[in-house]
């Protein structure tokens, strides 16, 4: 559940950067394309108002030549071709300003697009760490995983003495009402004792040797000896 949780989290991220990119691309598209149209627009009506005062101009000059003798025109003429130069100016003006205003322009642009960089590196960021996140969490379930199936085995080892030990305890008693001895029931007493506290510590396993000590010394020895040795 919390892998599938991960995922989708992972999924979302980069589903929020694909769009912000696409965003963010489709956005800066369509102003450089507006811009663009509108600097044209500019620039080609510019065009055809200097072509215009340049094709008026050329009109003077010959008027001029022409009737460069009659002064009455050649003010006139001249008056002309003072407001044409005074258009010229006010068209250069409006030029440096459109270029000013298209510097303004780039700069925002390159403003917008660090902005952009770096909410891209900000999710990139949070996608790794999120990754990380999903790592250590693998890695904790793995663990989880392992200490699970060494409490099984344990578990199943305890089991397998206890039958054991039940066992043994039966063939002790059993023997016992054969041959009576006192060294047998310190013995048999001895050894559930040891089991008891086997039991209570199931990561102290026993040895042959641990099993060894509560071997009887007298009578039966030979044969609990035996019993051991198929225990092993």
């Amino acid at each position: 559940m919390y892998n599938k949780r991960m995922e989708e989290v992972e999924l979302e991220l980069d589903q929020q950067v694909m769009i912000a990119e696409r965003k963010a691309r489709e956005e800066e598209r369509q102003r450089l394309t507006k811009e663009k149209e509108e600097m044209q627009a500019r620039m080609a009506e510019e065009m055809r108002t200097m072509q215009g005062n340049i094709e008026r101009l050329q009109k003077m000059e010959s008027v001029l030549e022409k009737e460069g003798q009659n002064l009455t025109h050649q003010k006139e003429l001249q008056e002309r071709l003072k407001e044409v130069c005074s258009e010229n100016t006010e068209l250069r003006r409006g030029l440096a300003e459109n270029h000013l205003e298209l510097a303004m322009i780039k700069s925002e642009l390159a403003h917008v697009r660090a902005e952009y960089e770096h909410k891209q590196n900000e999710l990139i960021r949070q996608k790794d760490e999120v990754s990380v996140v999903s790592q250590e969490s693998e890695n904790m379930q793995r663990q989880i995983q392992l200490l699970f199936e060494a409490n099984k085995k344990l578990h199943d080892t305890n089991e397998s003495l206890r039958d054991a030990l039940d066992s043994r305890a039966s063939v002790i008693k059993q023997f016992n009402l054969r041959t009576p001895s006192p060294n047998m029931a310190r013995t048999t007493s001895e050894g559930m004792a040891l089991f008891q506290s086997q039991s209570q510590d199931p990561l102290r396993m026993p040895t042959p040797a641990t099993l060894s000590e509560i071997a009887p010394e007298e009578d039966g020895s030979n044969y609990l000896g035996i019993l051991l040795a198929a225990m092993m």
